[in-house]
């Protein structure tokens, strides 16, 4: 008990200090689940990949209203310059935290909002319509492959962007029917819209 007794307490570490410096975090993690958890996942991911090439730059520029905050906030309480550092280190690695998390969870949640049961029934049926229209015979589908993936950045594209598509392939239902050469159906997810890529279209999925 003395030796609590001798540990002096700061005056700022009050309710409203720790309030005051948990709203960046509280605000931030509250923006990711209303907007779109894998697309701010992806612009991280896309942010610090840029940052490579530009010395820190874009993810300091990420970070730096943080810092201002923390900053005024250092003025407020009048404590000195290591407070406000280890609070912006203490948000950038709570939401980094976060961001594994969403990341580990990532499948679920892309299986939830992009690649659901109810896309690939769709695609599948269009994709079968496709091909009868096109041979003039029944089909059936017989593999679906759902892609997410960033972009291949030897082929030059340093954007990082994730891209989502369908791969479709269709046979013949009938095996004696002479059109036995399946058919494959790429289906691009572009601004929430799922676009057939058109056979003489160059793209990076080839």
């Amino acid at each position: 008990m003395q030796i609590l007794s001798k540990v002096s307490i700061p005056n700022y570490l009050t309710k409203r200090f720790f309030v005051l410096y948990s709203i960046p975090f509280l605000l931030s993690v509250l923006l990711i689940f209303l907007t779109d958890p894998l697309k701010v996942v992806d612009l991280f991911y896309q942010t610090l990949f840029l940052s490579i090439f530009y010395v820190g730059i874009p993810i300091g520029l990420v970070f730096l209203p943080y810092y201002g905050y923390f900053y005024l906030l250092q003025k407020y309480f009048k404590v000195t310059y290591v407070v406000s550092v280890t609070a912006l280190i203490t948000t950038i690695i709570a939401l980094i935290i976060v961001f594994i998390v969403v990341q580990n969870t990532y499948k679920s949640y892309e299986t939830r909002s992009y690649l659901t049961k109810e896309t690939t029934s769709q695609l599948s049926k269009k994709s079968i319509e496709l091909f009868e229209n096109e041979t003039g015979v029944k089909g059936k589908v017989k593999k679906v492959k759902m892609v997410s993936r960033y972009n291949d950045a030897d082929n030059g594209d340093f954007t990082l962007i994730r891209k989502r598509y369908y791969d479709i392939e269709v046979v013949t239902k009938n095996p004696s029917d002479l059109q036995k050469i399946p058919r494959r159906y790429k289906f691009i997810s572009v601004d929430g819209k799922w676009i057939l890529k058109k056979k003489n279209e160059e793209w990076f999925l080839n």
